[in-house]
């Protein structure tokens, strides 16, 4: 297969499918692609896109794609599809959690404040139930553990 095979092709695949600005870009885009291959590679960068009818199809689906996101209330400009620089602006917006959230400074200070408070009492809890457990429980552990031995014997 040629290149203008394959442009022809995709163009007549994509016909009544998507826009015509849709059309012209994919074709401009897999048209310089392949130029950008020698002669003899040409071949060789044709069979590594396959066949042109599968490309118009995944074209196709991700426009409907895109429709679908559009009617969702996601904005989604055309001119945009093949633009480098404003590459990222079909994407949703990203959802905020703990980590990557629009709080102030002070609010982060006081739920790390909040924390560490917490975080203290938990230790202060810990030690009593510490001192608890060696001074009452483990004296009265070892004396069941001495009634233990002298009643088998």
């Amino acid at each position: 297969m040629k290149k203008t095979e394959f442009l022809n092709i995709l163009e007549e695949s994509l016909k009544g499918e998507v826009s015509q600005n849709i059309i012209d870009q994919n074709i401009t885009y897999y048209d310089q692609y392949i130029s950008k291959a020698s002669s003899e590679e040409e071949a060789q960068v044709l069979e590594e896109l396959g066949d042109p009818r599968l490309i118009a199809r995944t074209i196709i689906e991700a426009e409907r794609m895109s429709k679908q996101r559009n009617q969702r209330s996601y904005t989604y400009n055309e001119s945009s599809y093949y633009n480098q620089d404003r590459m990222y602006e079909d994407l949703p917006p990203k959802r905020k959690g703990i980590f990557t959230s629009n709080l102030k400074w002070y609010h982060k200070l006081a739920m790390i404040l909040l924390l560490l408070i917490i975080f203290s009492i938990l230790i202060f809890i810990g030690r009593i139930v510490f001192r608890l457990f060696f001074f009452i429980g483990f004296p009265v552990i070892l004396i069941l553990l001495l009634l233990i031995l002298f009643r088998k014997r």
